[in-house]
């Protein structure tokens, strides 16, 4: 859930681009009059923060996957920028995209109000679907760190009709077990694990940080796909162990990548990075 450095992101365009090469799909039918669409600060909302990121490929059609991706940054940080890397792979893989910011958590900013803005930039791609030339549903989301938190936990409680089919979780929060809020109580994580729960990390816990956990809305939880270091100390790989155990014993469709030896600044480890984009690329294109 930690901010990135200008540095990391650099390198992770840098090794993103380099890696469009071995990606890149067959060549596929595509629709001659549909270009290249891309804008970068199309709005959803009237706050500032409501804004997103389109890259469309040429050529696309109905049928051509879009991706939601929802950057991380503890809730407080972070740009849809940090994933123009992961936009640049995904366009040269047929592969749609929107990079959406998010209003950050706050003493009057939850949740809730995360969910909401997920929701509404899903409208808006919606509401002009056929105006872009993509499909109207069956969306996947794909987040880092506290916005995997966010894509999970709006692909299994808080989709408004059914639009998301599939998600991706790098790194992020699928809990917040009582272990893991007295260990963040003590750390830099205090503040916007709490604003975003909208309690306060003290004993005994508030329900609302079973609220706030995907783990807590098996029932209607899409395919998933959890990517996690086993030596993340921010995020434990353990939340993403345990989501993966839970979702199996309900009869969901999960698989989990262990990414032995990574952190959570996965960013600095070309191989890591690697493996994420791969693995990414083959989860999009079979639930597209």
């Amino acid at each position: 859930m930690k901010t990135k450095s200008a540095a990391q992101l650099s390198l992770l365009l840098v090794l993103l681009m380099t890696l469009v090469s071995s990606c890149v799909k067959d060549p596929v039918d595509k629709v001659p009059d549909r270009e290249l669409f891309i804008e970068t600060d199309a709005s959803y909302g009237p706050d500032s923060r409501q804004r997103m990121t389109v890259a469309l490929p040429e050529g696309r059609d109905e049928k051509t996957p879009i991706v939601i991706l929802i950057h991380g940054g503890a809730w407080i940080a972070g740009d849809k920028t940090d994933l123009a890397g992961m936009q640049q792979v995904l366009l040269q893989n047929q592969i749609g995209s929107i990079s959406i910011n998010y209003r950050f958590v706050s003493e009057n900013h939850h949740f809730e109000g995360l969910m909401e803005d997920v929701g509404l930039a899903l409208a808006a791609v919606k509401a002009n679907a056929e105006e872009w030339g993509i499909r109207t549903t069956h969306y996947q989301l794909l987040g880092a760190s506290a916005g995997a938190h966010m894509a999970l936990l709006y692909a299994y409680g808080f989709q408004r009709e059914n639009e998301v089919s599939a998600v991706i979780s790098v790194a992020g929060p699928t809990a917040f077990p009582d272990e893991f809020l007295a260990v963040a109580a003590l750390g830099p994580l205090k503040v916007p694990i709490e604003a975003m729960a909208g309690a306060p990390i003290a004993t005994p816990y508030s329900p609302r940080f079973s609220a706030a956990g995907p783990i807590s809305y098996l029932t209607d939880a899409v395919p998933t796909l959890l990517i996690h270091g086993t030596a993340d100390t921010t995020v434990p790989y353990a939340l993403s162990t345990a989501l993966e155990e839970a979702l199996e014993n309900n009869g969901k469709t999960v698989q989990l990548i262990t990414l032995d030896g990574v952190g959570h600044d996965f960013l600095v480890d070309p191989t890591a990075v690697s493996e994420v984009v791969n693995h990414a690329l083959a989860w999009i294109n079979t639930y597209e």
